[in-house]
């Protein structure tokens, strides 16, 4: 892949990072609202992600196009207020996205019958 100029490649990384900061603000807005709320501390579980990542011309390339780690992992947050324990860790553990449907439906209290046709292990 051609290498792109150097006014360009900052450009286009400077919109990427713009990008991820209004989302990280709305995520904040969210859980102000949630704490404003009162939601934030009872039962409410929280799970966030996202698609996977963008290169930035890592590796001389721009876009979704390999299996490099900045291309293929995606951030996932799970906040339950009832696992107290685990509240703000960090886990290297692999996780598959196949098996968050199985999770959320586990998390809520939801009967694994509507697990359906779903893959993935909770």
């Amino acid at each position: 892949m051609p290498r792109l100029p150097d006014d360009a490649a900052r450009e286009l990384r400077a919109g990427y990072l713009g990008c991820v900061k209004y989302v990280d603000e709305q995520v904040g807005s969210i859980v102000s609202e949630m704490r404003r709320l009162d939601l934030w501390d009872d039962d409410a579980v929280v799970v966030f992600t996202s698609d996977h990542g963008y290169g930035l011309g890592e590796h001389g390339h721009w876009g979704k196009v390999s299996l490099y780690e900045i291309d293929a992992k995606v951030p996932l947050f799970v906040r339950d207020p009832r696992l107290k324990a685990f509240m703000g860790k960090k886990s290297r553990a692999l996780v598959e996205l196949l098996a968050l449907g199985k999770t959320i439906i586990d998390l809520a209290g939801i009967s694994p019958t509507f697990y359906g046709t779903m893959n993935g292990r909770s």
